[in-house]
């Protein structure tokens, strides 16, 4: 019996590029990027560097400056576009990257195109500083992907009060090592991992529901918080920078098309390598998005806890796919007196079991607010956390590579078959007239 059969088959392209990112940093990643434009013939592209607004802050190095980097494949003045996002949760970033560079490969090898009027938009590292700095947060401790709502939120979130004092940084007083917790969490799920692998888990939703300690948690803090800038998950009293720069950009390149999906690349939620895609409501009268979902995905694939779906992911507000196409649907309206068909989806690819992941996401988010921690463990400390949302197997990545094409491919295919119905409708008009 061969030995990796039921194993995933890895590339030798992808089993490099799962090296350089995992062990890599922000500029290395970026320059593998930029590397794959360069392979896909970037004169077909328009490309852009946008330069984070972040008083000259750089990468921890010293030496590279921060950009949100875009490139557009195809007509600027395309009927359909597809929108491509990496980077949101900032050390997410290593894992869209890899998507990124693995689809921008198969476009340049002519394995994977797009259809007759459609263009693709890259957004590389949305959120730079947290790329660069492997932070899930902004510059300001902002989770970006609660930044995209109407400031200020007074509305309280109830669950996270009675936790915050927890999340403040004045707990690290009592250890003053955080990479030891981190060691120990790392510890901790790696000899959890042999027991997971049955599954245990995730097959028995009902040892999980809402009177489990941790899921109850888990909820309070993950939906997010307006009040605690020190604290996990905080949305901001005001637009995050990258929140400014990235409606400038869609502003810039999405208000000519009638049709826009856009996909939001996260990990660190669910099973290691499962995926889930979880919708994306946009705030207009009669969104029917999650039934458009549905068509291109299948019915019942796409995840919504609005929709009582279930879903890995709590968020309801200030979503960044969310934001951004409300913005499109209502420029549109207002510059066109047109509406736009918009789909917005997350792809979230699992990494580690959940508690490691919140616990690793805690002891980061505080040392990260205390200098005395950051100097005494700053750099192992952040490339401990990395690995919890970019894992250094080439498997992993081989794995959410492929599932990345399968869900770009759906959509493709949808696109085309729209495009062929509206081509039949416009020929079936023209032989009329004649």
């Amino acid at each position: 019996m061969p030995k990796n059969k039921g194993k995933q088959v890895v590339s030798k392209q992808v089993s490099n590029l799962s090296k350089k990112l995992s062990q890599g940093n922000y500029a290395i990643a970026r320059g593998l990027f930029l590397d794959a434009l360069d392979l896909a013939d970037n004169a077909k592209f328009q490309i852009e560097h946008k330069e984070h607004p972040i008083n000259n802050e750089k990468d921890p190095t010293g030496k590279n400056d921060l950009f949100i980097d875009t490139a557009l494949l195809g007509s600027p003045d395309a009927k359909r576009l597809l929108v491509l996002v990496s980077g949101t949760h900032g050390v997410e970033f290593y894992a869209g990257c890899g998507i990124q560079v693995a689809y921008l490969h198969q476009l340049a090898s002519g394995k994977m195109t797009l259809p007759k009027d459609t263009a693709i938009l890259f957004i590389h590292a949305a959120n730079p500083f947290g790329a660069a700095w492997s932070s899930r947060f902004t510059e300001d401790n902002i989770d970006l992907n609660r930044n995209f709502c109407e400031h200020p939120v007074r509305q309280r979130n109830l669950g996270y009060d009675g936790l915050a004092p927890a999340f403040e940084k004045h707990i690290y007083q009592w250890w003053q090592h955080p990479i030891f917790l981190l060691s120990l969490i790392v510890i901790v799920c790696q000899l959890a991992v042999s027991y997971l692998k049955s599954n245990y888990y995730y097959r028995d939703p009902s040892l999980f529901r809402d009177g489990e300690p941790f899921r109850k948690q888990q909820r309070s803090t993950q939906s997010g918080q307006y009040h605690y800038p020190n604290g996990l998950f905080f949305g901001g009293f005001a637009p995050a920078k990258s929140n400014t720069l990235l409606r400038k950009i869609v502003d810039q390149y999405c208000l000519d098309a009638e049709e826009i999906v856009f996909f939001d690349i996260h990990t660190g939620l669910g099973k290691k390598g499962d995926l889930d895609i979880i919708h994306a409501a946009i705030d207009i009268a009669k969104d029917t998005s999650l039934s458009r979902c549905d068509a291109i995905f299948g019915p019942g694939r796409v995840s919504s806890s609005k929709a009582g779906r279930k879903s890995t992911s709590e968020v309801s507000v200030g979503k960044l796919p969310s934001g951004l196409l409300t913005q499109i649907v209502k420029q549109q309206q207002k510059q066109k007196g047109t509406t736009p068909t918009c789909t917005g989806v997350t792809l979230e690819f699992g990494t580690y079991p959940e508690v490691g992941t919140f616990l690793a996401l805690w002891a980061r988010n505080l040392q990260a607010c205390d200098e005395n921690t950051q100097k005494i463990s700053g750099e192992l400390c952040k490339q401990v956390f990395k690995q919890f949302f970019c894992v250094d197997d080439a498997q992993w990545l081989q794995g959410i590579i492929d599932k990345s094409f399968e869900v770009i491919q759906q959509t493709t295919d949808y696109l085309s078959e729209k495009e062929s119905e509206s081509s039949s409708q416009s020929s079936k008009f023209v032989n009329r007239a004649i």
